[in-house]
C-alpha cells in the first residue's frame, strides 16, 4: 500500500481559485523565446537523468523571476506555470529535509528563491508505462466501463481513440526499486507509507495524501 499524492486545489489552502498553481515564472527574464524553449526542451529531454545533467539545464534559468501569483499563499508543495512534465512542484525547505531522510530514486532538488525565500524545484523522473503489467492491471473509460488491455500495444490503441482513461489499479514491475517517491503518467504520483506518515505528522500542506492500493 502507498499514499497517492495529489495537489490540493482548495482556495482556502493555496489562495488562488483557478487550481492551476500558486507560482508563475516571468518569461521576460529569458533573453528571448528561443532561450526559454531551450530551457524547457532540454529539461524535458534529459536522457542520462542525473544531478549533473539536470543542474546544467537549470543554469539556463538565470535570473528568471519566480514569484507567487496575486492572492496565492505559501504552502510546502506548490505548482507553477508554465508546467514541466518531470518537475511538477516547487517545495519548501521542510519538504526537502523530510525527503532526504528516505531512499529516493531519480529525485533531485534544485535550489531557487520564491519571493526571496529559499525553495526547491522537486525534479522527479516520470516512469514509462512500459513498466506496467497490463494483463494484471485494470483501466476504465470516463463512463467507468472496464476496458480489456493485455499489453502496452493494446493500451496505445485504446488511448489513441479514448484518451480520457484512468487506471483503477496497476501492477508495476520491480515496484520496490522505485523507492519512496515515484510518478507514472495517467496513474499518478505515490509515496511510501513511511514517507507519507512523516509528511502528515509534520503538517506538510499544499497536497493531499490518500491511502491506496492503486499500485502494487
Amino acid at each position: 500500500m502507498y499514499y497517492e499524492l495529489k495537489y490540493d486545489i482548495d482556495s482556502k489552502v493555496i489562495g488562488v481559485k483557478d487550481g492551476i498553481g500558486q507560482i508563475e515564472m516571468d518569461l521576460n527574464c529569458f533573453q528571448n523565446d528561443g532561450s526559454f524553449q531551450l530551457f524547457y526542451n532540454d529539461l524535458e529531454n534529459v536522457k542520462t537523468f542525473n544531478l549533473n545533467s539536470i543542474s546544467e539545464v537549470f543554469k539556463l534559468i538565470g535570473s528568471v523571476n519566480i514569484k507567487l501569483k496575486k492572492d496565492a499563499l505559501f504552502t510546502d508543495f506548490m505548482r507553477f506555470t508554465p508546467m514541466l512534465n518531470n518537475c511538477e512542484y516547487i517545495v519548501s525547505e521542510k519538504v526537502k529535509d523530510i525527503f532526504e531522510e528516505f531512499d529516493l530514486s531519480n529525485t533531485f532538488f534544485i535550489p531557487i528563491r520564491v519571493n526571496g525565500i529559499n525553495h526547491y524545484f522537486l525534479f522527479n523522473k516520470i516512469y514509462e508505462l512500459t513498466q506496467i503489467e497490463f494483463n494484471a492491471s485494470q483501466i476504465s473509460d470516463w463512463r467507468n466501463n472496464k476496458l480489456i488491455c493485455d499489453n502496452f500495444d493494446d493500451f496505445l490503441k485504446i488511448y489513441t481513440s479514448n484518451p480520457l482513461i484512468t487506471f483503477d489499479f496497476a501492477k508495476i514491475r520491480n515496484l520496490p526499486s522505485l523507492k519512496s517517491y515515484f510518478t507514472f503518467p495517467i496513474i499518478g504520483t505515490f509515496v511510501s507509507i513511511d514517507l507519507g506518515n512523516k509528511m502528515l505528522s509534520n503538517g506538510i500542506n499544499g497536497i493531499i495524501l490518500e491511502l491506496t492500493n492503486k499500485v502494487y
